[in-house]
């Protein structure tokens, strides 16, 4: 790689670290959703071996408006929760497919990168918050199944120690 190319990498770096932690986010969001809407199939599959699995195959497919439109035909929406999840909709859209088109001339000049940043930081929070919402839904369906969504988190996490202990190094 050329010093220029560096360079820009470098200058760049700011940026790309936030747009990942905001891709991240929206992932999370849409995760969210299927779990959410597949958790509600099941039961109203009334538990049926393979309902949980089914429904996630085919949530896991949709666009997080088709995910949207799913759960507000499954449960009865607050205008407010409704308007929380429409921000993180398009939000997610926003960094998704928006961001790169709409902010490529800002990324030029610090002052832009920094504009860029701020707007990912803003774009990543409102997302943040219609996730916090599903999973708040979602802890009201897990209620029923003894589980909440911190200890889903919580497995997950010794789950994750387990398959990558800290004490190996990655060049072994």
């Amino acid at each position: 790689m050329l010093p220029s190319q560096l360079n820009v990498i470098a200058e760049l770096e700011p940026v790309l670290l936030e747009l990942g932690k905001a891709l991240f986010i929206c992932q999370a969001f849409e995760g969210t959703l299927v779990m959410l809407l597949s958790t509600i199939s099941h039961e109203e599959a009334n538990a049926a071996e393979g309902a949980y699995s089914d429904a996630a195959e085919s949530f896991s497919q949709k666009t997080l408006g088709q995910l949207l439109q799913r759960l507000r035909k499954q449960l009865v929406l607050s205008e407010e929760l409704n308007a929380n999840f429409v921000d993180g909709w398009n939000y997610r859209n926003w960094v998704v497919h928006e961001f790169l088109h709409k902010c490529i001339i800002d990324l030029q000049t610090p002052k832009g990168r920094l504009l860029a940043c701020t707007a990912l930081v803003d774009a990543k929070h409102k997302v943040k918050l219609a996730d916090i919402a599903a999973n708040k839904i979602l802890d009201l369906y897990l209620k029923k199944y003894g589980l909440s969504v911190a200890q889903l988190k919580a497995n997950a996490d010794r789950q994750w120690d387990h398959l990558n202990p800290s004490n190996v190094s990655p060049l072994n």
